[in-house]
Order: structure tokens, then sequence, then C-alpha cells
């Protein structure tokens, strides 16, 4: 766990929001890995 606790949703809902917004709009084919327990996605 890198942050030392497990991903809620709301870590992942802001993620996905910044990826849809004109901020980053220059970052391309990233692999951003989610942990949320036992399950990364």
């Amino acid at each position: 766990m890198p942050k030392g606790r497990v991903g809620k949703v709301k870590d992942i809902t802001n993620t996905v929001s910044f990826l849809l917004s004109d901020q980053a709009e220059y970052i391309t084919r990233q692999a951003i890995n989610v942990y949320i327990g036992d399950i990364m996605l």
C-alpha cells in the first residue's frame, strides 16, 4: 500500500476527473495503477 491505506472511491473519481479535464491534455499513454485492497485495477 503506497499511501499506507486502502484507496477510496473518491481517490479514483478524483483521478478520473483530472484525466478528463483540460489540465491533463498533455498526458498520453500512461498506466495509472489503482490499489483498492486485494485488487489492482
